[in-house]
């Protein structure tokens, strides 16, 4: 194995927070399509698939989606929110 190698991700939590309406929705479904309550970001994908669909042009979200990440044979958590990574 090479050093800094890492392996596919699993995801945790799909979610993310609207900057407009401050709603936190998160996909938990694969098919399921999850839109905020002003209507700006849906999302979808569960834990397969980090999806985004912005109704206006902007990032007007903040990510908070959870995930493992393998590197080095060490297996950690990562928060796109905090950009805080822990060693399990």
């Amino acid at each position: 194995m090479q050093s800094g190698q890492a392996y596919p991700e699993k995801i945790i939590e799909n979610k993310v927070k609207c900057l407009q309406c401050n709603d936190i929705i998160e996909s938990t479904e694969i098919q399921e399509l999850v839109t905020c309550s002003c209507g700006r970001i849906t999302i979808s994908g569960a834990f397969n698939i980090l999806n985004r669909y912005e109704m206006l042009e902007g990032q007007d979200f903040t990510e908070m989606s959870k995930f493992y990440l393998c590197i080095d044979g060490n297996i950690n958590t990562r928060n796109y929110l905090t950009e805080e990574k822990n060693e399990i």
